[in-house]
């Protein structure tokens, strides 16, 4: 609840290039939904340089899902799948980007 204890996660964002005054979301729209309710003055964000890669996206998407919620083993092995499959990524590389050992990527 952040009316009671703030937020703790920031959002994260880039420079909107029509109006490098504002961001555009990439993670955090709840948070800025409920900031809005309570409402806050500002939030936290991580701003990004510039828009992620669609593979940038998809890796933050599956760890930033699996803490909110762990994901499935059948969720995580398809997104590992695309990863490597559609970006490139290596089971060394990807393992250590979502912070698990090589041979749970494997898996």
């Amino acid at each position: 609840n952040m009316a009671a204890v703030g937020q703790l996660t920031p959002v994260i964002g880039y420079p909107d290039p029509a109006d490098p005054d504002c961001l555009v979301l990439v993670d955090g729209e709840r948070r800025l939904l409920a900031a809005r309710r309570v409402p806050l003055d500002f939030l936290d964000a991580v701003v990004l340089s510039g828009p992620p890669t669609a593979g940038e996206l998809l890796l933050a998407q599956v760890s930033l899902g699996q803490l909110r919620e762990k994901l499935s083993l059948a969720e995580l092995a398809a997104a590992y799948a695309r990863l490597m499959a559609e970006f490139g990524f290596t089971q060394q590389e990807l393992a250590a980007a979502v912070g698990a050992s090589p041979t749970k990527v494997s898996n």
